[in-house]
């Protein structure tokens, strides 16, 4: 996936200067002809428009995987059953009526209250909720979201094969 963008806070850091040393300047640690000190925002690019970007085209990727049958929409089936794979991938042996129950609900509580297959624009709302409920920061927003699409991607491996433990 790439490097992580830089992303801007609220932390010092201190800069040496490379040639204090060698011109006789270095002064005690931290003093001012030694060294900087900076705030990360002030050297920061803004990148939370990156971020947002970024954890965007995660997710589509995710909603990409989670289509089974590539039609542009998350269909409740789809979602159960790329989650009973992954449930057995993690335990072994499951209850898969119990699973099914919890995915569905899971489905019409927050995606469609019916049922009905939704498209990206549902999914993305939901998970970015889901998201910045579970942790604010977007970096560990963006790896949560890459675990996830390493999950589906395993589970459409076993598609069809369903008792392969």
């Amino acid at each position: 996936m790439g490097s992580a963008p830089m992303r801007a806070d609220a932390r010092s850091v201190q800069l040496r200067d490379p040639q204090a040393k060698s011109e006789g300047r270095e002064g005690s640690e931290g003093s001012p002809s030694s060294s900087w000190w900076c705030c990360l925002a002030d050297v920061s690019s803004d990148t939370d428009f990156v971020d947002a970007r970024s954890i965007v085209g995660l997710l589509r990727e995710l909603f990409e995987l989670q289509d089974l049958n590539s039609n542009g929409f998350l269909e409740e089936s789809e979602l159960i059953e790329l989650n009973l794979i992954i449930a057995s991938l993690h335990y072994g042996n499951v209850d898969d009526a119990l699973l099914h129950k919890k995915y569905q609900a899971l489905f019409r509580q927050n995606l469609d209250p019916h049922g009905k297959p939704v498209p990206f624009r549902i999914f993305r709302q939901h998970m970015m909720k889901v998201l910045d409920d579970h942790d604010p920061d977007t970096i560990a927003q963006e790896m949560i979201v890459e675990q996830f699409i390493a999950e589906a991607q395993l589970a459409r491996k076993f598609l069809g094969i369903r008792k392969f433990c």
